[in-house]
């Protein structure tokens, strides 16, 4: 699973701390501070979406602004409950709340599960033969810079057969057991209800849908729509590429010096 997940990062390249001082005896024998002095330099980087390499290694300390590498079509971020600017929405654009495509990994079911994320939420659900499962972990948003070329269609073996510049987006798979075959692969096509914002997948034409509400509630439909990927670049279209940008800055704290003289 390609991870192009990283929304910023800060990376500290240095902190340093001087401090100079003392104690001397004067000619009557006493005690006097004869000084102090002390920098402070703290240097840091935020870094936008994707990080360059050399943000990392600490090469430079000018400010400069860098494209990142064309992403792919489309590509799964990390979810954490924040959804990123290039998030590909389900519903229209002004449904509250909107909802998402994801993936979650649910270990009680070995594999990875196409689910619904609604916005403001940190959690999603996975559902399977009627059971639900709540998940916090391991969650994947699908993402891209290219929304026109991703679209929901009508889909069955003889449209798939004469289809040139479109693709199935797939959305991982599960582990089963087949009675016949023993332990089988069984692969994801994401697919969402005809006329509801709610998506999910299935591995065969013909099969039925299940997926949970906000609320957690379960159902299913047998009215899909396929997601597809159209492969050709539509003429007179560049791709806008995702652009990433670094910054530096650099902080001194004066310098003191404090005496005492008696």
């Amino acid at each position: 699973m390609k991870d192009s997940s990283i929304y910023g990062i800060l990376i500290i390249q240095s902190i340093t701390w001087i401090a100079i001082g003392g104690v001397v005896r004067n000619k009557l024998g006493t005690n006097a501070n004869f000084g102090f002095s002390a920098n402070f330099h703290f240097q840091y980087k935020f870094c936008r979406f994707v990080c360059l390499k050399k943000c990392s290694s600490g090469e430079s300390t000018k400010p400069e602004e860098k494209p990142a590498p064309e992403p792919d079509d489309y590509y799964w971020r990390e979810y954490y409950g924040v959804i990123p600017p290039d998030a590909f929405k389900i519903g229209s654009s002004d449904q509250k709340p909107q909802t998402y495509v994801g993936l979650v990994f649910d270990p009680e079911r070995n594999g990875t599960f196409v689910t619904t994320i609604f916005d403001g939420t940190n959690y999603v659900y996975n559902v399977v033969k009627g059971k639900k499962s709540k998940l916090t972990e391991h969650i994947q948003i699908l993402c891209t810079m290219k929304p026109e070329r991703l679209i929901w269609m009508v889909l069955n073996p003889e449209i798939l057969k004469n289809l040139k510049d479109r693709k199935n987006v797939q959305g991982h798979f599960h582990i089963g057991y087949n009675e016949k075959t023993g332990l089988e692969y069984f692969y994801h096509y994401i697919v969402k209800d005809s006329s509801k914002p709610f998506v999910g997948a299935v591995n065969k034409f013909g099969a039925t849908m299940e997926y949970a509400k906000l609320d957690g509630t379960i159902s299913s439909s047998d009215q899909l729509l396929w997601l597809m990927f159209i492969t050709k670049e539509p003429e007179g279209k560049s791709a806008e590429k995702l652009c990433s940008y670094t910054y530096d800055f650099s902080f001194k704290i004066g310098s003191y010096r404090i005496t005492i003289i008696y």
